[in-house]
């Protein structure tokens, strides 16, 4: 695919995810293909669906690191902190998919503070594999 081609197919998924009328299941499909292309335009309307509705944020949290690896490492940090427990699950299991070495410090630190079981449990077994 030319970079122009990446281009295009990104703007038609941001647009369609951005239309609110459409159905919560294609919005987290279009939000999960956008995982595959990573540009500043998929950055930042992966950044506006992690702020939305839990569906579309958990999987907003997976595309991102998918995206953008060791460069989504601050943000799904912030994650680690969000109100909604399945939120930081999933902020944990992107963070250990990104490989990065920054990312098992941080859920290192999130542990020492985690309060929700699932949560807990959840940061335990990621920290108990090695961060790849």
């Amino acid at each position: 695919m030319s970079h122009g081609d990446a281009e295009a197919v990104t703007r038609a998924l941001i647009s369609i995810e951005e239309d609110a009328s459409q159905p919560t299941i294609r919005r987290l499909r279009l939000v999960s293909l956008l995982g595959f292309f990573p540009s500043e335009p998929s950055r930042k309307a992966l950044e506006s669906a992690m702020a939305g509705p839990a569906p579309v944020r958990r999987e907003a949290v997976n595309a991102y690191g998918n995206a953008f690896r060791e460069q989504s490492v601050a943000r799904l940090s912030e994650m680690l902190s969000h109100d909604d427990p399945f939120t930081r699950i999933a902020a944990i299991k992107a963070l250990r998919a990104t490989g990065a070495p920054q990312a098992r410090a941080a859920i290192e630190r999130r542990l020492d503070v985690e309060t929700a079981e699932s949560v807990r449990r959840a940061a335990s077994a990621t920290l108990s594999r090695q961060v790849r």
